[in-house]
């Protein structure tokens, strides 16, 4: 048996009010959700419903006439109930330059009218679920149902009647509020900015006006307490500002106003009072907090030379002001080194080392130290010279501390006094390969380095380092010990020099033996003399070698400087390209931060003309700069 299907005789057809029956059900249920009624019929047949006019392809008739349904609701719904409000609370934009409730009111019933309204869209969206994904997400420039109906609610209500001009104020004069420290409902605000944000004018509209309002608020905040506050309580009140930016940025404004509001702070309570907070930078210089605190803030705005000036400033003057003292030059010195730890302890727990200032103080203390020429800058080489020798020496100085202690305790009443270059011994020393000894009579500090030969049984010689080492002498202590064992001139009865160099030494310019840290040094057993007591004299006393590292510091402070000035007239000539002698000469002074005197001058000019960095010009009195 065979089943055979035939075709329809005629083709099915739809009843003649299909479309006008199933709209006026689904408008008229519509039209219900929007006015929050109840519905007779059930969800799932209304969606069936519009499934089936979109299968029968009335979806454009169908996005239309709720497009229409939508539109009327607004403009003879939800306008009329928010023109009624303002009518009855006589609400007026003007209203909102003084503090008012009306404003939270108005915000309260626009909220509820835009809550009620999305709730009702997806409502609708539920229904019309596939007149959206079927026609409207498939057809450009047709929006889905939930953006029909926002962008519907901004045209047909809130660009009526400066409506979004109330709400845009009313947002901003609560803002302003909770700046002002009043009690602002934040879920308030919080709705008001999702509603902008929804209608996309969150940023174009809302935050553009809302930064012009804060930005005269603050400011003249910022006038009122730069002018009546001191420098601390004015950081601290900045503080509290950026503080309270990240607080109503997350609560009730999109985060990434977060760096709008920053950045408005930052030019109103900052950059146009820095030269003012500068002004009171030594009411703060002793809490360290504080110093650091302002540094964040001038570095947030870009100001840290008005920093490092004023900084500079301060530190010149206090500097001055303990040269200048009637103290005595060890005092002075010591006062000004303390005070130069001091600012460098600021450099590093407030300025976090910023490289930008390391310049600026150490010029600050140059100036100072070089206003009166270079008396200031001889004693302070000479102290500080003096310091490293007493450093070296302090492991001695505590045994002869202790021993002073004791002797004090046991004799009281009397007082004992070193003297080192007095210290006299006796040292065997036989010459190998002979049964003779001879007796030497040496100091204190040759009998110290005689010792370390000890322990030098092969005798391959010790180096100046290590002597050094054994000892605790500086090397030029050694030196001058060195110069008397190895090198003294020969008495009458023979040779004083018990040690010799394992390699000949070099000489200087007057025949004399340089001594290196590096040079090994030997016992002499070719050592003779008649004698058997022989007295060996050291070469040059202490008041000689004190002289003589004066005089050399002395020298370092000169050829420093002469340093600086090759590289003032090269800077100068660089950038002038041509000048005369008179006008270099005077630039130079006028840069340089000591003073210098004119021979100085035109002897380091000659010297950079030989070293062909200048030339002379046609007028002997003009120098031209070679590239």
């Amino acid at each position: 048996m065979k089943l055979k299907i035939k075709g329809f005789t005629k083709p099915p057809t739809l009843p003649t009010d299909f479309y006008t029956s199933t709209e006026s059900t689904l408008l008229k249920a519509s039209e219900s959700l929007l006015l929050q009624l109840p519905i007779t019929e059930t969800r799932e047949s209304l969606y069936k419903g519009v499934e089936d006019l979109c299968i029968h392809k009335h979806s454009p008739k169908l996005f239309t006439s709720l497009k229409t349904l939508l539109q009327t609701h607004c403009t003879l719904t939800l306008l009329p109930k928010i023109k009624t409000f303002l009518l009855s609370s006589n609400f007026t934009i003007i209203s909102l330059q003084t503090p008012s409730p009306t404003p939270k009111l108005f915000l309260t019933l626009l909220g509820k009218v835009w809550n009620d309204w999305l709730g009702s869209l997806g409502d609708l969206k539920s229904i019309y679920l596939y007149l959206d994904r079927s026609y409207c997400l498939t057809n450009v420039g047709v929006p889905m149902i939930i953006d029909l109906g926002v962008n519907l609610f901004l045209t047909e209500v809130l660009e009526k009647e400066n409506i979004l001009d109330l709400v845009i104020k009313s947002l901003i004069q609560l803002g302003k509020n909770r700046w002002e420290g009043e009690d602002v409902d934040v879920d308030l605000l919080r709705g008001g900015r999702g509603m902008l944000s929804a209608l996309e004018l969150y940023g174009r509209r809302f935050m553009r006006e809302y930064v012009g309002v804060m930005k005269g608020f603050f400011k003249l905040e910022g006038e009122e307490k730069a002018r009546t506050l001191p420098l601390k309580d004015y950081l601290t009140h900045c503080t509290s500002r950026f503080t309270e930016t990240s607080t109503i940025a997350l609560r009730y404004l999109e985060s990434s106003s977060k760096g709008d509001i920053t950045s408005l702070l930052e030019e109103q309570l900052l950059k146009p009072h820095v030269g003012h907070l500068l002004s009171q930078l030594k009411s703060i210089i002793e809490d360290r907090s504080c110093l650091k605190e302002l540094y964040t803030y001038i570095l947030r705005v870009n100001e840290l030379p008005q920093l490092s000036k004023t900084l500079n400033e301060w530190i010149k003057s206090s500097a001055v002001d303990i040269i200048s003292s009637e103290k005595g030059a060890h005092e002075q010195v010591t006062e000004l080194i303390e005070y130069r730890g001091e600012v460098d302890g600021i450099w590093r727990e407030c300025f976090g080392e910023e490289e930008f200032f390391k310049g600026g103080i150490k010029g600050a203390f140059e100036e100072a130290i070089n206003q009166d020429g270079r008396e200031n800058a001889d004693r302070m080489a000479k102290f500080v010279d003096k310091l490293m020798k007493e450093k070296k020496n302090s492991e001695g100085d505590l045994e002869k501390t202790r021993f002073e202690e004791y002797y004090d305790n046991k004799y009281q009443g009397r007082r004992i006094e070193w003297r080192h270059s007095q210290y006299q011994a006796t040292v065997d020393f036989r010459v190998s390969g002979s049964n003779k000894k001879y007796m030497l009579e040496v100091d204190c500090y040759q009998a110290l380095v005689l010792k370390c030969f000890n322990e030098d049984t092969d005798n391959t010689g010790l180096t100046v380092e290590a002597i050094a080492q054994q000892t605790g002498l500086t090397f030029e202590e050694l030196k001058s010990v060195l110069n008397s064992l190895a090198f003294g001139k020969p008495s009458k009865n023979g040779s004083t020099r018990v040690l010799k160099p394992v390699q000949k030494a070099p000489t200087d310019d007057n025949n004399k033996p340089i001594i290196s840290p590096t040079q090994l040094f030997a016992v002499n057993f070719d050592f003779k003399n008649k004698q058997m007591k022989v007295r060996i004299q050291n070469i040059s006393s202490k008041k000689e070698e004190e002289q003589k590292q004066s005089s050399e510091a002395l020298v370092a402070v000169d050829k420093d400087r002469l340093i600086l000035i090759d590289a003032c007239c090269i800077r100068i000539m660089k950038s002038r390209k041509t000048m005369k002698h008179a006008d270099l000469v005077s630039e130079i002074m006028g840069q340089l931060k000591f003073k210098a005197e004119n021979k100085s001058i035109k002897e380091r000019i000659e010297s950079l003309i030989e070293r062909e960095y200048l030339e002379r010009g046609e007028e002997r009195s003009t120098y031209n700069y070679l590239a």
